[in-house]
């Protein structure tokens, strides 16, 4: 297995010296599953955005759960695995799930449930393909109707993945089940020296965590077709002595007419995504927030090798 992750996480500073069951799990499925869902119910904090739009994750994002008996969970959250692989970004999604699974202790794969499909398979064949522990999390327990659908779902599961570990149904919406997810993965992962220190739940920057939260309210706000080609970065994350954050953020699209798009009829969309991005941040970063957003064309970013590493994709998520 890789030690890309846990060699040097191993020996951070802070990290207790006792040993303890810890290490990465991936976790993966098809798009729209509600992995950004449960690494957030998991957490106890909005790490990764969420929208009912596919491919809203586009990066790996960690997750750190720490329990009460010292075992450290390390969540990886990946983009959604899907077949279009025609453009850079599309590519760089599925390579950051893929990488993901081969640098994991264990693999959890999500599925809905309350609609199984082939796509599912095909990922479940990934993550047996892989050699690593496999627990099949069935989520949105909460969808399937009548209750006692629930349990033909579960029997298919396992009539078809009998390599997996566990197979637990859940609701991450809900927090249903949860600790039985956890319960089931401990036994699962390596013991050793802490991974991460008490106090740490990702290894994103709060400039990632912004951007997201203004992707976010932009993806929820636009028409179908845009939301793939935007991106957001971070200009400006600076806290004045008052104690109020100054944030200013550039909008990129891929064409000019996506411009006007974004703005809306006399700015209204903007100004709409500017207000709800507000509140967010001020949840996230605790304090009062002045935003500033403009919106910047890069023609065909996403289709753009050097302006994805610009713009902050990379190979490694």
């Amino acid at each position: 297995m890789s030690d890309s992750h846990s060699r040097p996480l191993a020996a951070m500073e802070g990290a207790p010296d006792e040993p303890v069951s810890g290490g990465f799990i991936a976790l993966i499925g098809r798009p729209n599953v509600g992995k950004s869902t449960l690494l957030n119910a998991l957490i106890g904090s909005r790490l990764s955005i969420v929208t009912a739009k596919p491919h809203t994750t586009r990066q790996r994002i960690l997750g750190v759960v720490h329990r009460e008996d010292g075992s450290q969970l390390a969540f990886v959250d990946t983009p959604g695995l899907h077949e279009r692989r025609s453009r850079p970004l599309n590519r760089l999604m599925n390579d950051a799930a893929r990488q993901a699974m081969h640098d994991a202790d264990v693999i959890l794969v999500l599925v809905d449930a309350s609609r199984l499909s082939e796509d599912d398979a095909s990922v479940l064949e990934a993550a047996f393909d892989s050699g690593r522990p496999v627990v099949i999390g069935a989520n949105k327990t909460d969808r399937v109707r009548p209750r006692d659908a629930l349990l033909p779902v579960l029997a298919e599961l396992g009539a078809r993945w009998p390599a997996a570990a566990a197979i637990v149904p859940l609701s991450a919406r809900r927090h249903d089940n949860l600790e039985r997810l956890l319960d089931a993965l401990v036994p699962l992962l390596p013991e050793g020296p802490a991974l991460f220190p008490p106090d740490m739940i990702t290894d994103r920057d709060l400039a990632y965590r912004v951007a997201e939260q203004i992707r976010e309210k932009l993806m929820i706000q636009l028409r179908d077709e845009l939301p793939y080609g935007i991106a957001v970065t971070v200009e400006q994350l600076v806290r004045e002595q008052s104690g109020r954050w100054q944030v200013a953020a550039a909008i990129w699209v891929e064409q000019s007419r996506h411009k006007g798009m974004v703005i809306g009829r006399g700015g209204q969309l903007l100004k709409t995504v500017g207000t709800q991005a507000r509140q967010a941040l001020i949840e996230l970063l605790g304090g009062p927030v002045h935003l500033e957003l403009w919106v910047q064309e890069r023609r065909d970013w996403s289709r753009d090798e050097r302006a994805l590493r610009e713009l902050g994709y990379s190979g490694e998520g």
